[in-house]
């Protein structure tokens, strides 16, 4: 008599479980494969390169590599050598190869790196292939100072793929890699995370969305930056 509702019961939990699998399944494998191929194909992507292409060469200039945090950097210029930004909203590390034959031909004096967070926040973790390829591929084909930048922290609130303690510890492990490949290719390694970190998250000062960047967070940024040139 009761055994029709327990088999009923039994496979609603079953279907249950078969959707959080599903779920478990696009989260940490499908859906990191979906999202870089939608940025690595993307038309803005292809856009982005010819521009980069058919910009004017300029003598000792600084080319700034990197997603919307660079996009959004303010300034043109650093001591008395030009920026040149070739960023892209959204853009991951294994669009960094995309960039080398166009830093072959410009020539720059220098190539600052500010990537990995869209890896760990859209794709769920750092992924260092691309990045490690296009060191190795610049250092062997670009005369050009790499500085290689800590991926910055960030603070917001949790969400359905990600929270912002989890996106730390990442961003955390992310940098040490950073380091590492700085070390092993003859780059410079450039800390901005510690600059903009409270209690392990991005300082609320420097930030309006907990991920972008205020005026007085870029400052952080500036600040490091000269003292690199500086340096020099």
């Amino acid at each position: 008599m009761y055994l029709r509702p327990v088999k009923k019961g039994v496979k609603i939990l079953f279907g249950i479980g078969l959707l959080f699998g599903a779920f478990f399944m696009f989260k940490e494998l499908i859906r990191p494969i979906y999202m870089a191929r939608s940025v690595t194909d993307s038309d803005e992507f292809l856009q982005l390169k010819n521009q980069w292409a058919d910009m004017p060469t300029i003598q000792d200039e600084i080319v700034l590599i990197g997603n919307s945090l660079c996009v959004e950097y303010p300034h043109d210029s650093l001591a008395a050598y030009p920026i040149t930004k070739m960023a892209m909203r959204g853009d991951i590390n294994a669009n960094l190869p995309g960039r080398i034959d166009i830093l072959k031909d410009r020539n720059p004096l220098m190539v600052i790196v500010a990537m990995g967070v869209n890896d760990v926040l859209s794709l769920g973790d750092f992924y260092p292939r691309g990045y490690e390829y296009f060191l190795e591929q610049a250092s062997q084909s670009v005369d050009a100072e790499m500085v290689l930048m800590s991926i910055s922290p960030v603070s917001f609130e949790s969400g359905l793929f990600s929270n912002s303690e989890k996106a730390n510890r990442k961003i955390l492990e992310a940098n040490v890699l950073i380091q590492d490949m700085s070390v092993r290719y003859g780059a410079t390694y450039l800390d901005v995370h510690s600059g903009l970190s409270e209690n392990g998250e991005l300082a609320k000062k420097f930030t309006y969305d907990g991920i972008h960047m205020t005026e007085e967070g870029y400052r952080i940024w500036e600040e490091k930056f000269n003292s690199l040139l500086e340096e020099r």
